[in-house]
């Protein structure tokens, strides 16, 4: 097929030069730099150096496919998404990391388990409520509290093997 579509039409590899959505500008293999739409099965944010398969005739070009593409590969939708995986599971895997981000991510399941070497964690202000009893089982606990700290309860036991060292300058018991 020629390269500039005329009544023989093309179909071939184009680089993409510039644009967004919709319509891209590439440069076909003759050199010559054609608007192409975007004709896609699924979605695609094409960026300059992507290489795309073009079909055109009379001078309409459409991508029809990618045949290379710079990372990082996008997929947009328009609204409200919906990920499912019917009858199975649902696995995410990046072999350098999983990013999240939102405004605001909400997480709800039955089970909520968390395997990690680490955890940091770090907030501006945090309320964890558990209805029933919760149990943590640590190698050692430090906690370092810049203000006050401050803990109430019905009843309040500690337990230690050796020694329970509390140091003031004051101590106060009761009111």
């Amino acid at each position: 097929m020629a390269a500039n579509a005329g009544e023989e039409g093309y179909l071939g590899p184009g680089a993409v030069v510039a644009g967004e959505g919709a319509r891209v500008r590439v440069r076909l293999e003759d050199g010559a730099e054609v608007a192409v739409r975007m004709a896609l099965a699924f979605p695609y944010r094409p960026q300059a150096g992507d290489e795309l398969l073009v079909i055109g005739q009379d001078q309409r070009y459409f991508a029809i496919g990618v045949l290379s593409g710079a990372a990082p590969r996008t997929l947009e939708f328009p609204g409200d998404v919906e990920l499912r995986a019917v009858e199975g599971r649902l696995e995410l895997h990046g072999e350098k990391g999983i990013e999240l981000e939102a405004p605001e991510l909400t997480l709800r399941a039955k089970a909520l388990r968390t395997f990690a070497k680490q955890i940091s964690e770090r907030a501006d202000s945090a309320v964890r409520i558990v209805k029933g009893l919760l149990t943590e089982h640590l190698g050692e606990s430090q906690r370092l509290v810049a203000g006050e700290d401050y803990t109430q309860s019905q009843r309040s036991v500690t337990l230690a093997k050796d020694v329970v060292k509390i140091d003031a300058k004051t101590l106060q018991l009761g009111h």
